[in-house]
């Protein structure tokens, strides 16, 4: 009895392990490769006490890719001056924010690199 219960364990564990990937799912490109557009001056969970920003970024561009477009809460696009450089945000409302940079093509198809960062915006009087 204790042979059939051990050889139905060793079974199902060989099941279990048949059943598994061979290799680790991928999670972003970016701890593969380095990341191809960074945001500087602000980052993931940052408090700000007013709504002006000025951010750093640097794309460094994909062959067909040629310009930055930046988006604040998937809202309108605003392209950026160029690959690299400082930009200021303005205007930002109280509240949890997601800011994006996006790399698009010259015809303003995203080539799908990007970068984003979370940050919420608690005016100093709002404390």
């Amino acid at each position: 009895m204790k042979f059939i219960q051990l050889s139905l364990f060793l079974l199902f564990s060989v099941v279990i392990i048949a059943c598994e990937p061979a290799t680790e799912p991928e999670s972003s490109t970016s701890s593969i490769t380095p990341s191809r557009i960074t945001i500087t001056g602000l980052y993931n969970g940052q408090l700000l006490e007013q709504g002006n920003v000025t951010i750093e970024y640097v794309l460094v561009p994909e062959t067909a890719g040629n310009v930055a477009m930046l988006y604040v809460d998937n809202g309108d696009p605003q392209p950026l001056p160029g690959l690299t450089g400082k930009y200021e945000v303005t205007g930002i409302e109280p509240g949890i924010h997601t800011l994006k940079i996006k790399e698009m093509s010259a015809d303003f198809v995203a080539t799908g690199y990007f970068d984003e960062v979370n940050f919420i915006v608690q005016y100093k009087d709002d404390f």
